[in-house]
């Protein structure tokens, strides 16, 4: 790597460059960072998933998603949700909400997608993290896979939070502010 030589009074000869001079190279490069990474955003691939298709257990996993439609939305649901290593974390009621569906449904339907192996789900604490098979879906590049399982979405439900959240945490600021005032 070339050592960049940045002075008050640059000499061009010896490859010294003004401290604007520097400054502006800088602005640049961040100018080109943020473009790819604005370009990258727009990518039609941003809601991309692999599926694999050559097991004829994948395609019978498929036949059965289809007989089971509280299984099969919680499938698409997490499919469209989940990181790119396939993890997701997310409440019952998360899952009740968003597919208007009732917490029995939603328990039949993640029971399914367990026994047909497509789900595996994990414990942290008391939180659970949804899990999809990779070798079914995947939804980042195939040799990302060994990672697989973190790190996570996290989706959460408006109706589980602490109706007066915001309002705790403002006056929990404004104590710690008026600890610094004095």
């Amino acid at each position: 790597m070339r050592e960049i030589i940045v002075t008050d009074n640059p000499n061009h000869l010896k490859g010294e460059i003004s401290f604007e001079e520097r400054q502006r190279q800088l602005d640049e490069q961040t100018a080109r960072e943020e473009l790819e990474q604005k370009k990258a955003k727009q990518s039609p691939y941003n809601e991309f998933a692999q599926f694999n298709i050559e097991s004829a257990i994948n395609v019978n996993i498929m036949y059965d998603l289809a007989k089971s439609p509280a299984a099969s939305q919680l499938f698409w649901f997490i499919t469209k949700n989940m990181d790119g290593y396939n993890a997701l974390i997310a409440s019952y009621k998360v899952f009740e909400e968003a597919l208007n569906m009732s917490e029995s449904t939603v328990m039949r339907g993640i029971k399914k997608l367990k026994e047909m192996g497509i789900l595996h789900i994990k414990k942290s604490g008391s939180t659970n993290v949804y899990m999809l098979n990779p070798k079914v879906v995947w939804k980042s590049w195939g040799n990302n896979m060994k990672y697989c399982k973190f790190p996570a979405n996290i989706i959460l439900a408006e109706s589980e939070q602490y109706p007066d959240a915001h309002e705790i945490f403002s006056k929990q600021m404004h104590r710690v502010m008026n600890k610094k005032d004095n």
